[in-house]
């Protein structure tokens, strides 16, 4: 929330519904704008380069300077500064003649052939001819040619860079005296351009008047402004001041509060920014319930992430995990949990929501610097150098003045054992920090910790009557399925999508799909029931689901079954022939065995040959596990045992290949 304070004959200008008439009336009249910070000029420009809007609702686009260093500025602003306006108009540097490098070249070649008629010259032995001193006294003259062009050269390069030197301040006077906004930091609106072309101002707006000192404030009064309007929060930061001495002797009280206790301000209590979820706090606590959200902020603010449930508008979450660690040199600090959570946060929204750009829309704050330094070295190693393009991070002093989509707020302060917050009591920086948001909040901090703060105890039991707590510790997306689900939908698109497209293609071919397909689910049980060699403990098998994938079956072999099947030995008595009868057509033989309850029937054991000596006795005690060999006649062959296995209804059989060893 922003209040304004008005001086006699000043007008008002509320952030969601900007007023410029008295630009568009006349053209003579110039207005300046300032801020503390970088940061919050570079927010006032992007809001207006695009338009601003009178209040008689016409649209209309002011000449917009911004003054400042390069460097210092948002790239998204930078087509505004000065500097890159005058070029746009000078236009590129005519190219430097090469004039120059080509005179020096010839003067080098030209010294290297006198040096050499002069070491001919000093040569004793070899006299030299006539030729040698006249060629010596021709390269002198060329010598000298070459130095006066290289003289005419450079006093016309010097003349062109003054000449351009000329346009340059010609074309920023002209364009600083037709620009209707001149923006600046309070500092920076001290600029020698300004100064030394005597430009008066009919208004001056300062923003974020209670976050500067009184003398800043002062510095763009210089130009003979009739009205200043300071526009600020005194229920957010004051200015910063380091020195005690200068706190007791009130220089961190800014001009608007002094003015303030004269004055009455004029309080604008409409907020176009936030979410109604995310004001209702601020609102209450710090305003008296006097802030008001605009008509379509909820619609405004509403994002395709709101439909989850852990990424609301605003959410508190427990870190119970989290420790504080204390930084011996600056004193400052840490909390590595709150970053990792943020790191899990961030990797899962950018999963979840892939088509969404966030570019510029995600900010991470934190009270603390070396808590802000280790944020940006985790999510560089985590996502690389480009992250910082995607989030901007910053502390919530250095913040002020900014709004993005997204904040994230690590509090850091986790010490059950402490008995205070450190500065996190102040409730102007909580303020600020609960107040940067457009449509989502995240805060991360210890429950335990930051109940000890009246304050802060208020806005946790807030949040959790809204059902907008939850515990939080590493890994919470994974267990409580938000990054499964994304993935499970994201692999079931594409592999039935997959399968849709292979079927189509075998059906064009004149194939038909003769395997059968299984509806694979989330939680189906893979495991199917498959006769195996009792010799093998495991196998695996690839089963073709009909989505493209392959499906690996892990089962074991059950045991041979002995009590639970049956056998029942049918005794053969052979004919007048001494052979015993042919097995009958009905597949009956000398040992019927049972299912187990399993319903899988054991794999019969190979046959043995009897011994040389004669035939093996029907009533010789047989190995555990083995079917009894048939009996042979004297001068028959045994016979072979057969294969009587039927496949247990309910299972699927998959044959093994077969593999050769070798002998």
């Amino acid at each position: 929330m922003l209040s304004t304070f008005k001086a006699p004959n000043a007008i008002a200008i509320p952030q969601g519904q900007k007023t410029m008439d008295s630009l568009k009336n006349s053209k003579s009249r110039k207005v300046l704008v300032c801020a503390p910070s970088n940061a919050a000029v570079d927010e006032l420009v992007i809001r207006m380069k695009d338009g601003i809007m009178n209040s008689r609702g016409e649209q209309y686009t002011p000449k917009l300077v911004r003054l400042g260093r390069t460097d210092a500025i948002n790239s998204a602003v930078k087509d505004m500064t000065l500097e890159e306006l005058v070029d746009s108009q000078l236009g590129k540097p005519s190219a430097a003649s090469n004039n120059m490098d080509g005179l020096f070249k010839e003067l080098s070649e030209v010294k290297k052939q006198i040096e050499i008629c002069k070491a001919k010259i000093a040569d004793e032995k070899n006299p030299a001819s006539d030729e040698v001193y006249k060629e010596k006294r021709e390269l002198t003259k060329k010598a000298n040619l070459i130095k006066q062009k290289m003289d005419t050269e450079r006093e016309t390069q010097n003349s062109n860079y003054r000449s351009r030197e000329i346009n340059r301040r010609n074309l920023q006077a002209k364009i600083l005296g037709e620009a209707d906004i001149i923006c600046s930091t309070l500092s920076g609106s001290a600029h020698d351009m300004v100064a030394n072309l005597g430009i008066k101002f009919d208004s001056v707006i300062i923003d974020e008047a209670c976050q500067c000192t009184e003398l800043s404030a002062v510095i763009p009064l210089r130009y003979g402004c009739r009205r200043c309007i300071m526009v600020g929060d005194p229920n957010q930061l004051p200015p910063t001041v380091i020195s005690t001495e200068a706190a007791n002797a009130l220089y961190d009280q800014s001009l608007f509060v002094r003015m303030a206790k004269n004055m009455k301000p004029l309080l604008l209590n409409v907020q176009y920014r936030m979410n109604s979820a995310i004001s209702k706090f601020s609102s209450e606590v710090f305003y008296n319930g006097e802030l008001h959200d605009g008509p379509e902020n909820d619609q405004l603010t509403k994002r395709i992430w709101h439909e989850n449930s852990f990424f609301p508008p605003f959410r508190f979450y427990d870190i119970i995990e989290g420790h504080q660690i204390q930084n011996q040199k600056t004193f400052s600090y840490t909390n590595e949990i709150e970053v990792k959570i943020a790191v899990e946060l961030i990797n899962t929204l950018f999963t979840l929501y892939r088509n969404v750009d966030f570019k510029n829309k995600i900010g991470i704050i934190t009270p603390y610097k070396e808590q802000n330094r280790l944020l940006q070295r985790i999510f560089i190693n985590q996502f690389g150098n480009s992250i910082k393009k995607e989030i901007t991070f910053n502390t919530v002093d250095g913040f002020q003045g900014q709004e993005k989509e997204i904040i994230i707020m690590s509090c850091v302060r986790a010490d059950p054992s402490s008995r205070g917050v450190g500065f996190l009591r102040d409730f102007r920086r909580l303020n600020v920090a609960l107040t940067r948001s457009k449509c989502s909040l995240w805060i991360l901090g210890n429950r335990d910790s930051l109940t000890k703060n009246e304050l802060w105890r208020k806005l946790i039991n807030d949040a959790d009557s809204r059902g907008c707590f939850c515990e939080a510790k590493l890994g919470f997306t994974r267990a409580n399925g938000i990054t499964k689900d994304a993935q499970h939908r994201k692999i079931t698109d594409v592999s039935n999508s997959l399968a849709e497209t292979e079927s189509k293609r075998r059906r064009k071919s004149g194939f038909k799909d003769k395997k059968p397909k299984l509806d694979v689910q989330p939680g189906d049980d893979l495991t199917v029931p498959v006769p195996v060699n009792p010799s093998h403990t495991q196998f695996k098998e690839r089963l073709n689901t009909g989505t493209g994938r392959g499906v690996e079956v892990k089962a074991s072999a059950p045991p041979i079954p002995n009590s639970d099947s049956t056998e029942s030995n049918v005794s053969l008595e052979p004919n007048s022939n001494g052979v015993l009868p042919p097995p009958s057509s009905t597949g009956t033989s000398t040992t019927t065995t049972v299912p187990s309850s399993s319903g899988i029937i054991p794999r019969p054991t190979p046959q043995h040959n009897a011994p040389s000596n004669g035939p093996r006795s029907m009533t010789q005690p047989q190995r555990s596990g083995s079917l009894p060999p048939r009996p042979a006649a004297s001068g028959s062959l045994p016979m072979k045992q057969p294969s009587h296995r039927r496949k247990p209804e309910g299972s699927i059989f998959i044959p093994r290949k077969r593999t050769k060893h070798r002998r």
